[in-house]
C-alpha cells in the first residue's frame, strides 16, 4: 500500500506580521501529524500558502466572562454594543455582539453574538458543517436561500445575517474571511 501523499494544500490565514511565528508553529504541527499518520517526512508533500488579509483592527468585546473577537479590515465598518450611538440601545435584541458591514453599504450587516437562548424553527431549514476560525459550526439556510441565515458554534455563539444579502454577491468572500478570524470564549 502506497502512503505517499501528493499535492496536499493547507491554506493558513494570518493577519499581522507577528503571526509569522504562529504560522511556523502550525506548519510544524501539521507536518508532524502527517508524518505520524503516513510515514517519513519524505513521503509527505506539503504546500503552505500565506493569505494576506491586509491591515485591520482587532475588535474585541467582553461581558460576564464571555468574549467575542473579529479582525475587521480596512474598507469595513463595525459596531459593538459599547460603541453604538446611532441606535436606541433599548431596542436592541442583543447586548453582546460585533456587527460589521462594507463601508458605504448602510443596508444589511453580519452580526456575531452570544445568545444563550438561541433556537431556530426547523421548517424549511437545511444545515451544513462549516469551520471558521478553527471552530466547527452549523450553518443554517432556509428555503434554499442563496445565503445562510445563521451559523451557530457551541450552541450559544451565533453569526446572524441581517440583510447582508444586499451586498453579499460583491463582498461575501471577504466577509467569510473576516468570519474566519473569529474567536470566542
Amino acid at each position: 500500500e502506497d502512503n505517499h501523499l501528493q499535492g496536499i494544500e493547507y491554506t493558513l490565514s494570518y493577519q499581522y506580521p507577528e503571526d509569522e511565528e504562529k504560522l511556523l508553529q502550525d506548519m510544524v504541527k501539521i507536518n508532524r501529524e502527517l508524518i505520524a499518520d503516513f510515514g517519513k517526512a519524505s513521503d509527505t508533500s506539503l504546500v503552505f500558502n500565506w493569505v494576506e488579509l491586509g491591515t485591520g483592527e482587532l475588535v474585541k468585546t467582553e461581558k460576564d466572562g464571555k468574549m467575542l473577537s473579529l479582525i475587521i479590515p480596512d474598507g469595513w465598518e463595525y459596531a459593538t454594543y459599547e460603541t453604538l450611538e446611532h441606535k436606541e440601545l433599548s431596542d436592541l435584541a442583543y447586548t453582546f455582539f460585533i456587527e460589521f458591514w462594507p463601508k458605504n453599504h448602510n443596508e444589511g450587516s453580519i452580526m456575531f453574538v452570544y445568545d444563550e437562548n438561541f433556537g431556530v424553527c426547523g421548517t424549511g431549514l437545511t444545515s451544513e458543517e462549516v469551520i471558521l476560525g478553527g471552530h466547527i459550526g452549523s450553518m443554517g439556510t432556509y428555503d434554499n436561500d442563496s445565503m445562510f441565515s445563521f451559523i451557530v458554534f457551541d450552541q450559544d455563539y451565533v453569526i446572524l445575517n441581517f440583510g447582508a444579502d444586499n451586498w453579499w454577491n460583491e463582498y461575501g468572500t471577504e466577509a467569510m474571511e473576516i468570519l474566519d478570524t473569529l474567536e470566542y470564549r
